[in-house]
């Protein structure tokens, strides 16, 4: 996992891969698990472009090195996620997609 300047947390694995091994399409809500002293759950979204959500908004998208991001919109997924480097990060497809 690396955190870049502006807070996105790009992770080590393919987007594509991923996306296929879960299942998801574009606009499906993921639980996002972070490991750290305890775990947290947060929700993101499958998104194409930043125009596709609101601003403020968790999502889950493909980088231009075609690996997974996590960012939001006009913000910070680090201050979001409250994480850091040295955590673990587990996506799971949301068991409510409404």
């Amino acid at each position: 996992m690396y955190i870049d300047k502006y807070g996105n947390v790009i992770l080590s694995q393919y987007y594509r891969e991923v996306i296929k091994d879960i299942d998801l399409h574009r606009g499906d809500r993921v639980d996002v698990y972070i490991f750290n002293n305890n775990v947290n759950r947060v929700r993101a979204y499958v998104i194409e472009s930043f125009s596709d959500i609101a601003k403020d908004t968790l999502v889950l998208y493909e980088n231009s090195f075609g690996f997974i991001e996590i960012a939001v919109n006009q913000g910070s997924a680090k201050d979001i996620l409250n994480i850091h480097e040295d955590c673990l990060i587990k996506i799971c497809k949301s068991s409510s997609q409404t």
